[in-house]
Order: C-alpha cells, then sequence, then structure tokens
C-alpha cells in the first residue's frame, strides 16, 4: 500500500512522493525496509540519523548528491548509494516515468519537498 504524505510520518511537504512499508519494525534504529516512489521531475531531500540507510534504484533513473559534495551522481536501477549515521542527501527522478527506491534503514529517515 503506498502512504503520501498526508499518511506517512517520514514524507513531508508537497510532491506527490509515496512510500510503502515493506518489513520490520519502525521503533528506534530497528531494521527496516521500504519503497519510496518519487514521480517523474521530482527534487527533494532525504535525511536521516539511522546508523545505517541504503537506497537502491529499482526504477527509473535517481539523481543523488551525497551529503558533504558538491557533485551529484546518476543511478540507474540496481545501483545504490548509502550512508551511516546523519546525513543529508539531495535526491530527484531524472527518468519520464517514476522512480522507485528500496530503503534498507536502521531506524527512521525524512524524505522532504521544496
Amino acid at each position: 500500500m503506498w502512504l503520501d504524505a498526508g499518511a506517512a510520518q517520514w514524507i513531508q511537504g508537497d510532491g506527490d512522493a509515496e512510500m510503502a512499508f515493506l518489513w520490520g519494525s519502525l521503533k528506534g534504529t530497528d531494521k527496516n525496509g521500504t519503497f519510496l516512489r518519487l514521480p517523474a521531475g521530482y527534487t527533494g531531500s532525504l535525511s536521516t540519523q539511522a546508523p545505517l540507510m541504503r537506497a537502491v534504484t529499482i526504477q527509473g533513473t535517481t539523481g543523488v548528491t551525497m551529503s558533504g559534495e558538491s557533485e551529484g551522481q546518476t543511478l540507474n536501477p540496481g545501483s545504490y548509494f548509502g550512508s551511516h549515521g546523519e546525513a543529508f542527501h539531495t535526491v530527484s527522478c531524472t527518468s519520464d516515468d517514476a522512480c522507485i527506491l528500496y530503503m534498507h534503514t536502521e531506524g527512521q529517515y525524512t524524505l522532504s519537498t521544496g
């Protein structure tokens, strides 16, 4: 089931991004898996304080600028990025269709638009 910003606390702002909880626990730093669906043309920020966060592009072409970097990367399906501890990443969907990311984290993240 896809949840939008009105139903998912992990998504903030406008922009039509959605998430789906797949497995695990949403408490503290427990491991969990979710999907993020970003509409075509979407740009937002992904922040976390999780001990571990991994994001895999499942569908579409994702642009990401990692914390502390000035240049972004383009991630095709099967590509991933990750972080340890507090991090802030700019993410975008540069495809003509929606992008889907598989998120594996130990704790929560926040996707913000605008």
